[in-house]
């Protein structure tokens, strides 16, 4: 099984969309998850639409955060997928972790947890910019361990 996972700022411009297409029927996921904050659904349907993509059901956000749903709900291999966009800002993102600790015990069948985290698990990770504080990756690292991702 594929599945997308794709923080796409800029959903709304021709080219991003084109390339969105292109990597929907090169992959052939059996899940796409978008994280576009300021799409509105209006705008996603066409977009939707011209991704051809077999079957679809868009899910409204169930926070600013995190959307939540059951895969093949009602048969026996139902699982769990969880979308996240983490907080961007660093102080905010103590709420993402709660979230998930709290999505974390509710589960009570497999569980798929993805998208964008704003956070890395590592240093060597991170690209240009300011170094992150060890604190604040260790964080993320001890939610991801207690929630078992």
């Amino acid at each position: 099984m594929n599945l997308i996972c794709w923080n796409c700022r800029g959903l709304g411009n021709r080219q991003t969309v084109r390339e969105l297409g292109e990597l929907v029927r090169a992959q052939d996921p059996s899940v796409v998850f978008l994280a576009e904050t300021w799409l509105e659904d209006a705008r996603l349907g066409p977009i939707r639409d011209s991704l051809l993509f077999g079957h679809y059901h868009v899910v409204e956000s169930s926070s600013q955060n995190h959307i939540d749903v059951v895969i093949n709900k009602g048969k026996d291999n139902a699982w769990r997928f969880t979308g996240i966009y983490g907080a961007p800002e660093t102080h905010l993102r103590s709420e993402t972790w709660e979230l998930l600790r709290g999505l974390h015990r509710q589960v009570s069948m497999p569980w798929l947890c993805g998208g964008d985290f704003n956070e890395i698990m590592k240093s060597h990770e991170k690209s240009g910019g300011r170094l992150r504080p060890y604190g604040q990756i260790e964080k993320f690292r001890e939610v991801l361990d207690e929630c078992n991702l």
